[in-house]
């Protein structure tokens, strides 16, 4: 009864596929996109769907005042950042999070990522692990901490972390007060005036997977994607 229920759905396994439960994951760690529509309206840019196009984007943003405090910005927050301390771990996750998108498709025996399920055979030499670990030395240059103040200030474009990193974002809004007072803050808004809050997305996919078979990156079809 203590376990959400997302993570329960995610990890509930039962052999039959419909009656008692066998298996029930106790905890589950996955990442959450946000993004700044006010960002994306004003400066009329669609929403990031691939890593590549997240990198664009991310780019786009890096060094811009994102919320008109004169001081420049980042275009992607992520958590695990420098000094995570236990955490730092995390950092093979996020790796993993691009990583899968081009390793795991729809071609049967193409489940795991981290070798092949039929011949054990690693899958770390492959075009698929290192786009995987390319796009994230591109996020990381255009990169800061996640997870609270950055995003919560309204100093970042997009935002990917666990669940727990956005709970004050979506808690207290995002805001900075305006010359330090205590009742007037600046916020972010779309064009008709109202508050931006940070949607909250699908995680971001690939127009490339990798042919096992050639260890070739090869463009999505409806079978592999």
């Amino acid at each position: 009864s203590d376990v959400f229920d997302k993570v329960k759905d995610m990890g509930v396994f039962r052999r039959d596929g419909q009656n008692d439960v066998d298996f029930l994951m106790y905890d589950g760690d996955f990442f959450v996109p946000l993004v700044r529509l006010d960002l994306l309206e004003a400066h009329n840019k669609p929403l990031p769907n691939t890593w590549d196009e997240v990198v664009e984007l991310a780019k786009y943003f890096h060094g811009k005042d994102l919320n008109d405090d004169g001081e420049p910005d980042f275009g992607f927050c992520h958590f695990p950042r420098i000094g995570a301390d236990v955490w730092d771990w995390w950092w093979a996750e996020a790796v993993y999070s691009a990583w899968a998108t081009m390793t795991q498709t729809g071609v049967p025996g193409s489940n795991a990522f981290f070798f092949d399920e039929r011949t054990f055979e690693p899958l770390l030499r492959t075009p698929a692990f290192r786009r995987a670990a390319e796009i994230w030395k591109e996020l990381w240059a255009v990169g800061e901490d996640g997870c609270g103040p950055p995003f919560g200030q309204g100093r970042c474009a997009i935002g990917f972390g666990p669940p727990g990193c956005w709970k004050g974002v979506f808690l207290n809004g995002v805001k900075r007060p305006i010359n330090g007072s205590d009742t007037d803050f600046w916020v972010p808004r779309m064009k008709d005036g109202s508050y931006a809050e940070p949607y909250r997305f699908k995680p971001f996919g690939t127009t490339k997977v990798l042919n096992r078979a050639t260890n070739q990156m090869e463009d999505c079809t409806r079978v592999t994607c």
